[in-house]
């Protein structure tokens, strides 16, 4: 409905206002068209791109995770005259269509990053030189830090750390096993992301869990492995202290920090190609329905590609660095504390300098008339 200028407005009818975890999607699609705005810098899309990633994972786990929880805890309290089931229900197709514009976006921005001389490359497109150089590299940094685990029950899969990618292998039976047993092996994180290659011109490089992936066999001498994907898993973490019951903050700090570590999948993101079997598997493993699934096109974790994009060497395909402009009512050797009690000073951050607010702190520390800082 329109609402004309000077109309009265009944601010307790719910179907003027956004459903909020709808409406933050819809700003992370906003800063995704940044992304595909050929206008911007190539690097400051992919750091754009790389900005919606972290923005999802954070939102899978708080707002999603807490959807979930009232989903099965069967609480009907309605927001915005819907169901946490319907928000649940209208939030996971927004973020599908979401996750596909990501990957259509880094597909694209791919292309054009080619353009340019820097190329993604996949593992079965490396030439002789490069795969001996990736071989050499897995042997000496990545091969130590690999630990498989198999995986001979379901529960097993309940304590794995989320937003840590593991490659499952499916393996081939054999005497005494239970029919096509399953490892996993985390993606070492102590690691960079990104493996240079040797190239003739420009800047090759491939992503170090295709290396895993290529070499896999390494980590199962004798077997035959039917099948691998990549995958990674997000837990609810809309856990809270409550601060009014707490007798031991920290405490109860470190319970919250366990139920994160061991609460329920709510998202998991699984690299295409994978077999219907793994797939089946995995979801009963991980107590997820179809719903939870995120079948993507890419690599997962797409929030490292802002360290990617903002290499030095990659400076003439980003913007210049804006610099803070000083704030006029601020650039006085007067102490803060007289300036702003003569007047209130408004500083817009990032476009002026945060050093006022620097200054600020530090004298309020170095001022025995302040008794705290908030």
């Amino acid at each position: 409905k329109t609402i004309r200028a000077g109309e009265p407005v009944d601010m307790t009818r719910r179907d003027l206002f956004f459903d909020r975890e709808l409406s933050w999607l819809e700003f992370n699609q906003r800063v995704l068209e940044e992304a595909r705005d050929s206008r911007n810098a190539l690097m400051d899309r992919l750091r754009f791109l790389a900005i919606t990633a972290s923005n999802l994972d954070e939102f899978t786990m708080i707002r999603v995770g807490g959807l979930s929880q009232r989903t099965g805890l069967h609480m009907d309290e309605l927001e915005n005259d819907k169901s946490p089931s319907t928000c649940l229900r209208l939030v996971n197709q927004r973020m599908r269509l979401l996750v596909r514009d990501q990957y259509l976006c880094l597909a694209a921005l791919d292309h054009e990053l080619a353009a340019h001389g820097i190329r993604r490359r996949r593992f079965r497109d490396l030439d002789p030189e490069q795969v001996h150089h990736v071989d050499a590299f897995f042997q000496r940094e990545i091969f130590p830090l690999l630990t498989p685990v198999a995986v001979p029950a379901i529960a097993d899969f309940l304590h794995m750390p989320g937003l840590v990618q593991y490659l499952a292998v499916r393996l081939a039976s054999g005497p005494g096993r239970p029919r096509h047993p399953l490892a996993v092996l985390a993606v070492p994180r102590g690691l960079a992301r990104f493996v240079a290659l040797p190239a003739s011109y420009g800047h090759d490089y491939i992503m170090i869990e295709d290396v895993i992936r290529g070499f896999i066999a390494h980590c199962f001498p004798g077997e035959r492995i039917l099948d691998t994907t990549l995958l990674r898993i997000t837990r609810n973490a809309d856990l809270e202290v409550q601060e009014e019951v707490a007798d031991d903050f920290i405490a109860a700090m470190s319970d919250v920090l366990q139920q994160r570590r061991d609460s329920p999948c709510i998202r998991l993101e699984l690299v295409q190609p994978v077999g219907p079997e793994m797939d089946c598997y995995l979801r009963r493993a991980l107590d997820v329905t179809p719903r939870d699934v995120f079948h993507v096109a890419g690599p997962l974790a797409l929030d490292a590609f802002f360290s990617f994009a903002s290499e030095a060497r990659f400076a003439a395909l980003r913007a210049p660095p804006w610099e803070p402009q000083p704030v006029a009512l601020l650039e006085t050797k007067a102490s803060m504390f007289d300036v702003i009690a003569q007047r209130d000073v408004l500083v817009c951050h990032p476009f002026e300098s945060f050093d006022p607010v620097l200054r600020l702190i530090s004298e309020a520390a170095d001022d025995p008339l302040v008794l705290a800082i908030k």
